[in-house]
């Protein structure tokens, strides 16, 4: 069915989640829309507090057709949750954000008539510029960092957005503020169900995606402006670790996992038998991804990195 879902994963995230949803209707609310708000509040998240604004949500779903609330709460993951928006969303064009975002003026519903007349039939996705903060106005995208000599990880940083009036095509960006075919999304972006909590999610589809060929373009026109502050996550490294080391060993073979894990900074303070089981996991559990990857492989690794000089 024609028209756009918009998924927005979160956990304890009231008051900030409501204003983005209504933010979100309203921007859309003359194109055939809906807004599915996924509650990740688990076991995982209770050392977090309680289960802040699902309850809110909930109440103002019942009253309103275009917002679904629904709760995964299998296990903390903010991939998880998004592929779970995307499994049960009815519209055929998707777009992804963050609970704690607010688009400009029309920006939503700008961005998508764009979609649907210049993208769609492109099979790549198109994106918002962020800011990191709602009252910022320096607009960001994102550019390559390449550590795996030094560290092991295929990375990314934020760069300034350039001011070009048309849509352009950059290497690398964040899912926050992508809108996609959902068609293309459940052929090749959903994530693979090793990505926890956090980390990981955005290396894998950065680069797993330009393997296969689709580009990532960004809608000039709008910004997406996002708080970037603290929301009272506790900091899990051993998941951040694996879901790291799990893009690694898909985009890039199980050797350069390994050598994450064992030589970025980051992990330094993990114990050595932890580090050996975060390897077995991801050793056994990225091999259909990896495989598959590769069998859907149109460019050279090396090829596409070369390719950006910024």
């Amino acid at each position: 069915m024609e028209g756009l879902s918009i998924i927005v994963p979160f956990v304890n995230e009231w008051p900030q989640v409501a204003w983005t949803l209504q933010s979100l209707h309203q921007d859309m609310i003359s194109l055939p829309h809906e807004v599915i708000a996924i509650n990740n509040h688990c076991k995982q998240a209770e050392s977090f507090g309680e289960d802040r604004g699902h309850a809110h949500v909930e109440s103002m779903a019942r009253r309103n057709d275009w917002l679904k609330c629904v709760h995964y709460n299998k296990e903390l993951s903010h991939w998880q949750a998004k592929n779970y928006g995307a499994a049960i969303a009815q519209y055929d064009t998707l777009f992804f954000c963050d609970a704690h975002v607010l688009p400009s003026y029309n920006g939503v519903s700008r961005m998508y008539t764009h979609f649907k007349s210049e993208f769609d039939s492109l099979s790549g996705t198109l994106h918002m510029p962020l800011t990191y903060h709602i009252l910022e106005t320096e607009r960001l995208i994102y550019r390559i960092v390449d550590d795996r000599k030094k560290w092991g990880l295929l990375g990314y940083t934020f760069h300034p957005a350039f001011g070009k009036e048309q849509s352009y095509e950059v290497p690398v960006m964040s899912t926050c503020g992508m809108m996609v075919g959902k068609n293309l999304f459940d052929e090749e972006m959903v994530w693979p169900k090793i990505f926890g909590i956090y980390g990981g999610g955005e290396n894998y589809f950065n680069y797993a995606m330009a393997i296969k060929g689709y580009k990532k373009w960004i809608y000039p026109k709008v910004t997406l402006f996002h708080h970037g502050d603290k929301r009272g996550y506790r900091y899990n490294l051993p998941d951040f670790a694996k879901n790291r080391a799990a893009a690694m060993a898909i985009v890039c073979g199980i050797d350069m996992a390994e050598k994450l894990l064992l030589k970025h900074k980051d992990f330094k303070t993990l114990p050595p038998a932890m580090l050996a089981r975060i390897l077995h996991k991801v050793t056994e559990e990225t091999v259909t991804s990896r495989q598959r990857l590769l069998d859907r492989q149109v460019i050279e690794l090396e090829d596409f990195l070369s390719s950006w000089s910024w």
